[in-house]
Order: structure tokens, then sequence, then C-alpha cells
């Protein structure tokens, strides 16, 4: 017998896909080494599959912590994988 698959818990895991994609695109070497390694807002839209209002909304409301830079808005790559990882719903007893 097959466990229950939430869709929630799919789309965190299609969600992590698309974040190791982006890493290896960007062939980053040693991440645990690169704490401040950014994504822009592109990359979170891309990432989570979001319009550039949603992405706003989670800053304002504080969910996305992010660096405003001279008109252009960053995020750390750690503070994604926090996000990620606290909203992640595993196996339910």
């Amino acid at each position: 017998m097959t466990p229950f698959a939430h869709p929630f818990n799919d789309s965190l895991r299609k969600i992590e896909d698309r974040l190791d994609m982006i890493i290896k695109n960007q062939k980053i070497e040693n991440l645990k080494e690169h704490n401040y390694y950014l994504l822009d807002n592109f990359d979170i839209q891309k990432l989570f599959k979001i319009s550039s209002r949603t992405a706003r909304n989670w800053r304002e409301e504080g969910i996305l912590p992010y660096a405003h830079i001279k008109g252009k808005i960053y995020y750390k790559l750690s503070d994604v994988k926090k996000i990620i990882d606290e909203n992640y719903v595993g196996k339910k007893k």
C-alpha cells in the first residue's frame, strides 16, 4: 500500500528541484561556504512559480527576507532554504 501523498508535499519537492536546478545552472561549488549566495527577484519568481506581486506580498508580510540594493531586490539562498524547511510537511502518522 502506498502512503497518501499530499499535493503540498509534491509542490515543495518541485520547488526544491527547481532550486537545485538554479544552483546547478549557476555552477556554484560547495554552497555551505557561500552563505551569502544571492538570488534575485526573477530567480524567486521562477523558483516558486509566482508573480512579481506575490513576491512583493511575501516581502511585505515578512515571509521572505530580502535586501534592497540600488533598486534591485536580492534574497539569500540560505533564507529560501530555511523557508522551504520550515513549511515542509513530512509524513503524517
